[in-house]
Formats: structure tokens, sequence, C-alpha cells
């Protein structure tokens, strides 16, 4: 009994003293300016629909496709965009590189009802997304998660981030897998043994659980994902904007199913 009031007693003091300490991730902040002055350098304007790059006179003309937008950017392009545009540029041109993915053009009704009904998703107020790979038995999507009205001092959240929806055959049941904070070890909540550093969720358990358990050991070295499992969907969510980092790093992810014969 005196130890759990110990832990309630801690975690009383960290959650007062949160509201001087929990720091938000936002979309980066631009200086607007510099971006209007670099755009009226380019002569360049971008088509709202499609996002194709063009210059003033092709506009005037009616030419809004003349960029073959499914090709990285040269590295010049690169060199002139803002310091947040530049980064997701070249995780997008890593992807556009490859061989082993394919930019499609929009998410089925189907894939977006998928998604839409996922744990990840349902913890944002709304989401979009801007470009999508196809993959073996899988895809890879620019997700833009929203979350309006966080405090009475907080902007909105929304940025760019990852999602990998990878299919893999019979791992059943229904799982979510966020990593832990210190309250969570503190009072020791509910984790799996094959991935002690995040919190499981277990909305459905599975009837394979020696392969959900072999699945989770190839996450055990990861952090700053959200990871749910649904039925044969493994979703792989990252937490930060963009970057060529992340793009990297889950491709290892991947390739270690791949080794397993999984996907």
């Amino acid at each position: 009994m005196n130890e759990i009031l110990i832990y309630l007693g801690i975690l009383i003091i960290i959650v007062l003293g949160s509201g001087y300490l929990i720091k938000f991730k936002f979309k980066p902040q631009r200086n607007e300016e510099d971006e209007l002055e670099k755009s009226m350098e380019d002569e360049f304007i971008i088509d709202p629909e499609t996002g194709a790059k063009i210059t003033l006179d092709e506009a005037e003309n009616g030419v809004w496709e003349t960029i073959d937008n499914s090709k990285p950017i040269s590295q010049s392009e690169l060199n002139n965009l803002p310091e947040f545009d530049r980064q997701a540029q070249t995780a997008i041109n890593h992807l556009k590189r490859k061989d082993i993915y394919t930019n499609i053009e929009t998410l089925s009704d189907s894939q977006i009802e998928v998604i839409d009904n996922t744990e990840i998703i349902n913890s944002y107020d709304e989401w979009s997304y801007s470009e999508v790979y196809e993959m073996k038995n899988g895809l890879i999507i620019l997700l833009t998660p929203q979350m309006k009205n966080l405090t009475y001092y907080a902007e909105d959240y929304s940025e760019t981030q990852l999602m990998y929806w990878i299919k893999i055959q019979n791992i059943k049941g229904h799982y979510v897998f966020r990593e832990s904070t210190q309250v969570d070890k503190m009072l020791n909540l509910s984790s799996n043994e094959n991935l002690p550093n995040y919190k499981c969720y277990e909305i459905q358990e599975t009837s394979n659980l020696n392969l959900l358990n072999d699945v989770l050991t190839i996450f055990e070295e990861e952090k700053e994902l959200i990871i749910e499992i649904k039925n044969d969907n493994l979703f792989i969510k990252t937490l930060k904007f963009i970057s060529i980092n992340d793009v990297e790093r889950i491709e290892k992810i991947v390739q270690r199913f791949a080794n397993k014969n999984y996907i």
C-alpha cells in the first residue's frame, strides 16, 4: 500500500510540473519573406492541384504539366530550397531514385478506410497525405497528421511524417506499441517482453503469439516510433518531420522482415 502511495505521489508531482516542462513539436516555422524572395528569384509557380513546378511563360500559355514530378529534383534545385523543404525533398529524392519503390497518385478508397480505422490515425483530429510509394507487400505514405487546440498557448500541430504499411500474413490480433514514458516505466505499466521500451496496448489477442513476438524483436533497438498491428497489417509511423535518416532506418527494418521471409 505504501509503495502505491509513493508512486501516486511521484505521478502527481510530475503531472503538476508538466505544465512548465512539456514542449510540443510543431510544423517547422519558416521565414515567409525569405521564401517569397526565393520563389520570386526562381520565377516558378506551383500548380496547387498537382504540385507541378512551371515557369511563368508556361503558365501564361496554359502549360501545366511540363515537369515529371515522379523524378527527383536536381541538386541545384535542392540547394535553393528553404531548410525544411530541403530536408523533406532529400528524403523524397531517395524514394524516387530507388527502383524498389513506385510513386502512385492516390490511395484507393478501401486503403483510406483501413488507415482511417487505425488507432494511430484516431489519435489525431485530422490527417492528409502528399505522396504514396508502392513497395513489395506494402506502401510508404507521406502522412500529415493534425492536432488542434492542444493548449491555450500552443498552436495546432501539423507536420509531414512517414508511415509504412506492410502486409504480414497470419499475424492476426490488434496491438498498438508506443514508446514508454518515464511515468510508464516508474509505474511498470504493461509492455511486451520482446519490446520492453514500448508500452503495449492489446485490443484483440493474437492467435499466433510466436509470430507476434518474433516480429517485435525486429523493433527492440528502435526508438521514436508508433507501431500498430491489426490483423495482417503492420503500420510503422515516425514521430518527427520527414528526414532521410528515418527513411533509411525504416528501410533497414523492412530488410529485417525480408530476411525472415515475412515479406
